[in-house]
């Protein structure tokens, strides 16, 4: 059994970390994603990331990056019930997640403020863990049955959105 890559949140490079967790491995960096923000939009204040160089990386940016890496990115229609088939968990590389989150600066929690974290989710192991960079560690799901109870239980919310990520090949 190999261990299990899990890095953790710095500033608000969630989408980073999760990128990296879902690959298990350091697979991109903030330079390669600033590129592709770049890419994908010359303005001077760029729509795909933080103004302030603190990573904040959206959905357009994450798509591109996983690209490189031959994989694709399927939004899930939460509209539809989760079953093994929704879901695709046969044929899928893993899950990310986008989450409302509360604003942190430091220490300090700042209520009025709200903001998106991503997360991974991925089989390792044959077992199925939240690779959020949050966590201390990963943590375990299960194997598929308590893995689609956990996405059914996690998208009852409606500001929680789901992507599906595949081989392009």
């Amino acid at each position: 059994m190999s261990a299990i890559y899990h890095e953790r949140q710095s500033l608000m490079y969630c989408a980073i970390h999760a990128l990296n967790n879902l690959m298990q491995c350091k697979s991109f960096t903030k330079q390669q994603f600033d590129v592709i923000c770049s890419e994908l939009s010359s303005n001077y204040i760029n729509p795909h990331k933080s103004v302030l160089g603190i990573g904040n990386y959206d959905i357009n940016s994450i798509i591109k990056a996983l690209e490189s890496k031959d994989l694709t990115v399927i939004w899930y229609d939460k509209r539809r019930e989760i079953t093994k088939e929704s879901i695709q968990i046969d044929e899928s590389y893993g899950y990310i997640m986008n989450l409302p989150t509360d604003y942190t600066f430091g220490f300090i929690t700042i209520p009025l403020i709200k903001s998106r974290h991503w997360i991974s989710l991925r089989k390792v192991n044959d077992k199925y863990y939240n690779l959020d960079s949050k966590l201390d560690k990963p943590k375990l799901i299960g194997e598929e049955e308590e893995f689609v109870s956990y996405l059914k239980s996690e998208m009852t919310s409606n500001n929680k959105e789901l992507f599906i990520i595949k081989s392009k090949s």
